[in-house]
């Protein structure tokens, strides 16, 4: 079972994150992806085990690509995604992933 495309009616804008260049990190370019973001400011764990205070959580398709580090602009307001997890169903199958925003 997969996400259900109901709940994701967000559309943000992602820019993944490339080598640091001279100045800081670099990044590629825009594109959009659909998920469903829920503003709550909270301490989670890491899949590292570190513990971090984000201010959003978010949930994204299994075949979405996301890595921790993208900048992810969302109405307006750019912020970094700083890890994501996937999300298990039934069976042990991959239903989505899980990102969190600092």
């Amino acid at each position: 079972m997969r996400v259900p495309s109901q709940l994701l009616r967000q559309h943000v804008q992602v820019r993944d994150r490339t080598e640091d260049i001279g100045d800081g990190p670099g990044y590629g370019p825009s594109r959009r992806i659909r998920c469903r973001v829920d503003w709550k400011t909270q301490l989670v764990r890491t899949s590292t085990g570190e513990d971090i205070t984000v201010v959003g959580t978010g949930i994204i398709r299994p075949d979405t690509q996301l890595a921790a580090g993208a900048e992810m602009t969302i109405d307006g307001d750019a912020r970094t995604v700083a890890d994501v997890v996937p999300i298990y169903g039934p069976g042990a199958k991959l239903a989505g992933r899980k990102f969190l925003i600092q």
